[in-house]
């Protein structure tokens, strides 16, 4: 299985052991888009975000991939999880009224899915042997190990580590 993987940072030797995973970065497969993404405008509207997210998802179906790891902008990353693991988890955060904007949204960008009944099922994504699919959604959980050193002056340098502990999927 392939992992998609949208940082602005390399994944830890630890990340890449568990994940068990032939990885594809973005930087790798679009590296103009890849720069976009790490420095998205503040000023960017909703609807801009929405889009870069279903670029990036793109990418990631072109690639042939069925998992994905998305960090960054907070607002970027969410779109992202929620568009391309779009099935019921979708109804889960969106009424009626909200979800046939997201239906109306796609459908006018032209996005590859099998639309199904989306006011209730959600969607696939169609892979390119045409595989309908929804990704899994990966987020690494870490440990934070804290240390304060006192420095000559009296001052106290703080000085943390993180430790990935294992990956967890947005949803069930």
């Amino acid at each position: 299985m392939k992992t998609f993987v949208i940082m602005s940072h390399k994944l830890t030797d630890e990340q890449i052991a568990d994940l068990n995973s032939e990885i594809v970065t973005l930087s790798d497969v679009n590296p103009e888009l890849s720069q976009v993404v790490k420095q998205i405008d503040p000023s960017a509207s909703l609807d801009d975000i929405m889009k870069l997210s279903l670029r990036c998802i793109e990418e990631a179906v072109k690639s042939d991939c069925k998992q994905m790891i998305c960090m960054g902008e907070p607002c970027f990353s969410m779109w992202v999880n929620l568009f391309a693991s779009c099935n019921h988890h979708v109804t889960y955060f969106f009424n009626k009224l909200e979800m046939k904007h997201l239906h109306d949204f796609i459908e006018s960008h032209d996005i590859e899915t099998d639309h199904g009944d989306m006011i209730d099922d959600g969607y696939s994504w169609i892979s390119a042997d045409g595989e309908k699919f929804q990704f899994k959604c990966l987020q690494s959980t870490t440990k934070r190990e804290s240390v304060d050193i006192v420095q000559d002056d009296g001052s106290v340098k703080k000085v943390s580590t993180f430790r990935h502990v294992q990956w967890r999927s947005f949803f069930a």
